[in-house]
């Protein structure tokens, strides 16, 4: 599925965890009117997207909030997963979506 800039992002139920607790997010609404990096990736804790892929985001997250960009990692794991992955990694700061349903990713 290929995006473009100005399309509309397409309305899929993705998961997030917030303060612990799992939310059902609308992906359009959460896309909708923001600058956001999203990053796809096989799965969380996976060698190359662990060692290569996340660490760049995170050390250059700050770069990307100055320019007025969050950055969102989506991928086919479970929003647990996700989140351990997220603190693992320290990568407070960056949204970890879950697309369980494989529905985006």
């Amino acid at each position: 599925m290929t995006i473009s800039i100005n399309d509309n992002f397409p309305n899929q139920e993705l998961r997030i965890l917030i303060d612990g607790e799992m939310q059902n997010i609308n992906s359009a609404d959460y896309f909708s009117g923001k600058k956001i990096v999203l990053v796809g990736v096989p799965g969380a804790f996976t060698p190359t997207c662990h060692l290569s892929h996340l660490p760049g985001y995170t050390e250059n997250l700050q770069k990307f909030k100055e320019k007025g960009y969050s950055v969102t990692f989506i991928s086919v794991n479970d929003p647990f997963v996700m989140k351990s992955w997220s603190e693992a990694s320290n990568a407070d700061g960056i949204d970890m979506v879950a697309d369980g349903n494989c529905d985006l990713t």
